[in-house]
């Protein structure tokens, strides 16, 4: 009978210490709530590009307001709080999911857009909800659009990352689908 008790104060001590915020009904059920990408790949054993890719596509079907450094290509962002995206994602991360990168030229250089291409989007280019424009992706040419772009796109092979930002843009022709799939995207 001590021994449980002395078991009961050391669990009891050692949930104070390592886990702040952690309710003792999940305590007791062994169950955990991540607050993070990060956590969720560190208690499930998956590859954290691999949570991206579930997190992404199913955006639709589970809203998860987002916050943190990498969480630009989500639709529903939260005002510094809600779900941290803190792992990085990758090109090949978004295509998985649905989001394609395309190169395409406008009226002085090349700039790189994303298309969103999940099922539930409707082929809009993305963050056009987030902005309340619903607008499709526009088939003629020199439309000026409202889409997540990067205007300066790495030239060379450097570990150079992609940095998407909002933007108005407008685009002459595509040049392709950007394939370089182990690039960081920011």
């Amino acid at each position: 009978m001590f021994s449980w008790i002395i078991t009961g104060f050391i669990v009891l001590v050692a949930k104070s210490i390592r886990v702040r915020e952690w309710p003792w009904r999940d305590f007791l059920l062994g169950r955990v709530t991540c607050r993070s990408a990060r956590e969720i790949a560190n208690v499930t054993g998956l590859d954290a590009q691999e949570v991206l890719v579930y997190l992404l596509s199913s955006e639709a079907r589970i809203p998860l307001r987002s916050r943190g450094p990498y969480n630009s290509i989500f639709t529903f962002v939260g005002d510094g709080e809600g779900f941290s995206i803190d792992v990085q994602p990758t090109v090949a991360t978004m295509v998985s999911s649905g989001i394609l990168i395309v190169k395409v030229m406008s009226d002085n250089d090349p700039v790189l857009i994303c298309l969103d291409l999940r099922p539930e989007a409707g082929h809009r280019t993305i963050d056009s909800q987030r902005h309340n424009l619903q607008k499709q992706v526009p088939h003629q040419q020199n439309q000026e659009i409202w889409c997540l772009a990067c205007a300066s796109p790495p030239r060379d092979d450097r570990e150079a990352e992609l940095s998407f930002r909002m933007r108005r843009l407008r685009w002459k022709k595509v040049l392709g689908v950007y394939d370089e799939d182990c690039r960081l995207v920011r």
